[in-house]
């Protein structure tokens, strides 16, 4: 287990990063010094985030997500319960840096976990990052720290949360999130042009294998 220490409005919050394996040494870049590339705070089911899956049922809509909004209540059988949300990166996204990302109070989430993963949706990297603990620090669970090797991060295509416990031991609600990162999108192919470019080699063929059947 490795400990991290991060300064925030005057307060001492410690992280706890938790290794898959440790047989490799790691290079990380830290993100507590402000990014060299624009931030930008991502909404659910916008530019950046496509429509998040949920582990289990919830009540209020997608929207309902975003920072700012009422937030979302998690139907579980029992309190206990690990709730995952796992947010998509859009198609033409990419992610340069991460800032922040945190559960917003009035939530009772105390404490959850970010995994990244990539098109296959498995882990990358050799960590799993803990959020600072709401309850004994009686602040919103963040995670400012990214402890990952840069070039996994062209790799990332799901962010995935695990919600592990809660303030009062009841099912999360009023779930809200703060997602800061540096994005970078690239352009998506018009659909015009990729039909031009079918029908065009179609006749082309066609009109080679019509001149052939007439020798």
């Amino acid at each position: 287990m490795i400990s991290l220490t991060v300064s925030s409005v005057g307060t001492t919050i410690p992280t706890t990063v938790t290794p898959i394996t440790s047989t490799e040494s790691t290079t990380v870049v830290s993100t507590t010094t402000k990014p060299s590339c624009e931030m930008q705070s991502a909404l659910i089911n916008d530019r950046f985030i496509s429509q998040p899956e949920f582990s289990t049922p919830i009540i209020g809509s997608i929207s309902d997500l975003n920072s700012g909004e009422k937030g979302i209540d998690f139907v579980v059988n029992t309190p206990s319960t690990v709730v995952t949300i796992i947010l998509p990166l859009k198609q033409n996204v990419k992610i340069k840096n991460f800032v922040k990302i945190q559960i917003l109070r009035p939530s009772n989430v105390n404490r959850f976990r970010l995994t990244f993963l990539n098109k296959q949706k498995q882990p990358i990297g050799q960590y799993q990052i803990l959020s600072t603990d709401s309850k004994h620090l009686l602040t919103s669970p963040t995670i400012d720290q990214f402890p990952i090797k840069t070039k996994y991060f062209s790799e990332i295509r799901f962010i995935k949360l695990e919600i592990l416990d809660t303030d009062d031991d009841q099912p999360p609600k009023h779930v809200t999130l703060l997602l800061q990162a540096c994005f970078k999108q690239t352009k998506i192919p018009q659909q015009g042009k990729w039909i031009h470019f079918f029908l065009s080699n179609y006749l082309f063929f066609s009109q080679k294998i019509a001149h052939k059947s007439m020798q």
